[in-house]
């Protein structure tokens, strides 16, 4: 089965006439031209397909002295005035009388539940929307702190390899574990310890922390960063190999 509709549009003082076996779909694909119709006071019949054609030809026919002048639009030629709804009314209820088909005009096209309260999901996108914002800026802000951390650490990475001569300094390597040694310079050390601190911020709202710095400690004549890159992996390799340059670079000014 499928449905000849008559949709009202108040702002347009217009009906169309149409067939759809859904209504509200075809209406939704109408809305782009000619707005929303009232779905409350638009008409709908149901009819076999063999039949829907030949009830909707005929009308469009039948009301031709009432056809809208519209020019551009889809469903351009199915627009009739306002006034024209007793007739259609009259000449559907002559051909359901006359077939004797059990069928009847009625009032009121269906909108699916999840659209009857527009304001309800307006609120819940605004507030998913609200809440991805607010994940998004915490994840936004976690990487801005966590840049200007690297970027601390390059400054004094790059302090360490320029003053090389004057900065007595070593590096020692235990499997994971790396050990960098610098003789009274323990300020250089502390900033070390707290930059190699890094916040994760997920988008599920969560937090997570990586903290490279496993301890900072002080002997006789020198104060000592452990750091630790983690138990395996192909990344603690490559950190090590890095290390190992710097350090040839700290063997060479203290020889």
């Amino acid at each position: 089965m499928t449905n000849l509709y008559i949709l009202h549009y108040p702002s347009l003082k217009a009906l169309k006439v149409g067939k759809a076996d859904d209504v509200f779909n075809r209406a939704k694909t109408l809305q782009k031209y000619w707005g929303t119709p009232c779905y409350k006071t638009s008409w709908r019949l149901t009819l076999h397909p063999s039949n829907v054609f030949k009830v909707e030809k005929a009308l469009h026919f039948l009301l031709a002295d009432f056809q809208m002048p519209f020019k551009e639009g889809d469903g351009k030629t199915e627009f009739f005035c306002i006034t024209a709804l007793s007739f259609l009314k009259e000449y559907i209820d002559t051909f359901t009388r006359s077939g004797n088909h059990e069928i009847s005009l009625e009032q009121g096209i269906e909108v699916p539940k999840v659209l009857c309260n527009p304001n309800k999901r307006a609120l819940n996108y605004d507030t998913h929307f609200r809440k991805h914002n607010s994940r998004l800026e915490k994840v936004l802000e976690a990487s801005e702190k966590n840049n200007s951390s690297l970027k601390n650490i390059l400054r004094i990475v790059n302090i360490l390899l320029k003053h090389r001569k004057r900065i007595r300094s070593s590096i020692q390597i235990n499997n994971a574990q790396v050990v960098l040694v610098l003789y009274r310079r323990k300020f250089l050390l502390e900033m070390l310890f707290n930059q190699l601190k890094f916040r994760l911020a997920n988008m599920d709202g969560s937090f997570g922390f990586i903290n490279f710095a496993e301890s900072l400690q002080k002997s006789s004549a020198c104060y000592r960063l452990m750091i630790n890159f983690g138990p395996e992996g192909n990344e603690v390799d490559q950190f090590k190999a890095n290390i190992i340059v710097s350090l040839k670079l700290f063997e060479k000014a203290n020889s």
